[in-house]
């Protein structure tokens, strides 16, 4: 099972690649919640159903541990 969080920052964007600059992939709206399903660095693999994308981890907050 992943740990869920929960988007906190109005605007945040899923990129492809966990860099700043990296393209794009889909928007996640405050409020939405997502699986954490790895950590690099400052950044967070987050799937919402089938997309998966990047974000910085002060974009959201972790509501349940692995």
């Amino acid at each position: 099972t992943h740990p869920e969080a929960v988007i906190i920052r109005a605007g945040t964007q899923a990129l492809f690649a966990p860099m700043a600059g990296a393209l794009v992939h889909f928007a996640l709206p405050e409020g939405s919640l997502v699986q954490v399903r790895e950590v690099s660095g400052a950044w967070r693999k987050v799937a919402v159903g089938r997309q998966e994308g990047w974000i910085l981890s002060d974009s959201c907050e972790q509501l349940s541990l692995p």
